[in-house]
């Protein structure tokens, strides 16, 4: 099984193809199963590694009650040393493009490229943070996620062309939520409150200098356009790109075409 460790837990990881790395970030709930489609694509040009987040998919939970993205990003930097990768591109969704860019602060030299896709760097809007941490309450105090909840998170992940026309997806998803083992919900819980009670970075991201794509779904409630552009017009080196007919799960929700921006964006 491809493991290696980070801290002396288990990070769990596939790679595929040859070429240029890639490093994928997946979505908080999610696990690397997320990228399939764009594994699929780019795997012909590019070496992509795809790690689980700390308590989703096959990797260890944490130990600590308090972790930081800042600490996640060092994570996955000693992951990819310990894979003996030295430089690569970033493709992170969600806190993926959290704890992304806080890589591409920490240690600018490792990589090449930035993708941010459905995700922000500011302060969590108080309104929002107020939802989620409640959420967040409900689930501690469960011991899971029950489905009432279940069918309040789901809405936030989907456009509503997706909650409509693809069963399949939103389905998937909530058996997902359903399925998440009860020795994982303690991490789970840590990782949220990293995201939700995150540090304000957005200023910092005029340090970026490399090439960066900056991508969100039209559509996405968690993450949305306003906070794209906000951070386009920070990081000179970026561009931006709008994704009808999705939310916060881009690349699921419209695959074709966020694969033809990644491939275009990676390669030029």
């Amino acid at each position: 099984m491809p493991y290696t460790k980070v801290n002396n837990r288990k990070i769990y990881y596939e790679v595929y193809g040859n070429g240029t790395p890639i490093l994928f970030g997946h979505s908080f709930l999610w696990d690397r199963s997320m990228w399939n489609p764009q594994i699929e694509y780019l795997k012909k040009n590019f070496c992509c590694v795809i790690p689980d987040l700390w308590g989703h998919g096959k990797s260890d939970t944490l130990l600590e009650s308090n972790y930081s993205l800042e600490s996640l990003s060092k994570d996955y930097k000693e992951f990819m040393d310990s894979i003996a990768i030295e430089s690569y591109s970033i493709v992170g969704l969600s806190i993926g493009g959290m704890w992304g860019a806080n890589l591409a602060l920490q240690y600018p030299e490792k990589v090449k490229k930035l993708v941010l896709m459905d995700t922000y760097l500011g302060l969590e809007p108080l309104e929002k943070q107020k939802l989620y941490l409640n959420m967040i309450d409900v689930i501690e105090k469960c011991g899971f996620i029950p489905d009432e909840l279940i069918e309040q998170i789901t809405p936030i992940f989907f456009s509503p062309k997706t909650l409509k026309n693809n069963n399949t997806l939103i389905n998937d998803f909530k058996a997902s939520l359903k399925d998440i083992p009860t020795e994982s919900i303690e991490t789970i819980l840590t990782i949220g409150k990293s995201i939700f009670l995150r540090d304000n970075i957005l200023l910092e991201l005029s340090k970026i200098k490399v090439p960066t794509m900056i991508i969100v779904g039209k559509d996405d409630i968690a993450r949305p356009v306003n906070e794209a552009r906000e951070m386009s017009q920070i990081i000179e080196s970026s561009a931006l790109e709008i994704i009808e007919d999705s939310g916060h799960i881009s690349n699921l929700e419209q695959p074709e075409l966020v694969n033809n921006i990644l491939y275009k964006f990676l390669t030029k």
